[in-house]
């Protein structure tokens, strides 16, 4: 709700009044501030869902993004091992290159050369296959992220919206509750309330201190005491 409704809302009830209530400022006074009330607290209610909404969503990609941390580090850490492996596999290629002639009489050693080659081969495909497997799972990790973010862009823009509607509902309550305060201390509605046989609902305990409660636990408050001096007097 804005105050360009309110204001809408006080114009209305001017025109809509009757002469009879017309003729009294503080009654006019009276429902305008009961029906104003009620437009920020209905804002109010429909506001809490959305805002709980958002703030569940936070949470939920708070807790995707520390697990894409965390897949993030693991990734980085097999990576780490997949390049120490394919060194230690670049060093054994240089050893056996080094005592394995290209051609030699000695069966031994020709036995064992082949067989030392045979082992590195059958490594270098297995960590072939790991390359591949770690740069599809790269692919995928950088795409969930890549969504992640976006989907973290669109809800900071909710979220600034949603704070945005939610400043100025407690904005106007705020204003409201100001000027209700200041008509429970007129005489007119001291004179409202003593008509009514001050109801207990606009009791010291019960209104004493608004500024001291929650928003709208006051607003809820205020309108209770002035709903039971409307209908009592």
């Amino acid at each position: 709700m804005t105050r360009g409704l309110i204001c809408a809302l006080l114009l209305a009830l001017t025109g809509a009044a009757t002469p009879a209530v017309a003729d009294d400022p503080g009654k006019l006074k009276l429902d305008a501030l009961i029906q104003e009330g009620d437009l920020i607290l209905e804002e109010a209610v429909r506001l809490d869902p959305e805002t709980d909404q958002v703030l569940d969503e936070g949470e939920r990609l708070d807790a995707v993004e520390k697990s894409l941390h965390a897949d993030s580090a693991a990734l980085d850490d097999a990576i780490r091992k997949h390049n120490a492996a394919m060194t230690t596999l670049d060093q054994e290629a240089k050893e056996i290159r080094t005592r394995c002639p290209y051609e030699s009489e000695d069966v031994t050693l020709v036995d064992a050369c082949n067989a030392s080659a045979r082992t590195l081969a059958s490594s270098a495909d297995l960590r072939a296959k790991e390359g591949v497997d770690l740069e599809e799972w790269q692919q995928s990790l950088n795409q969930q992220i890549t969504q992640q973010n976006a989907t973290r862009s669109q809800w900071v823009k909710r979220k600034q919206e949603s704070d945005a509607r939610v400043a100025l509902n407690r904005g106007d309550l705020k204003e409201w509750l100001a000027r209700v305060n200041a008509f429970f201390a007129s005489d007119a509605f001291k004179g409202f309330a003593k008509q009514a046989k001050n109801p207990k609902e606009c009791g010291a305990e019960r209104i004493g201190d608004l500024a001291t409660l929650p928003p709208v636990t006051a607003l809820r408050r205020a309108q209770t005491c002035m709903k039971a001096v409307k209908a009592r007097s």
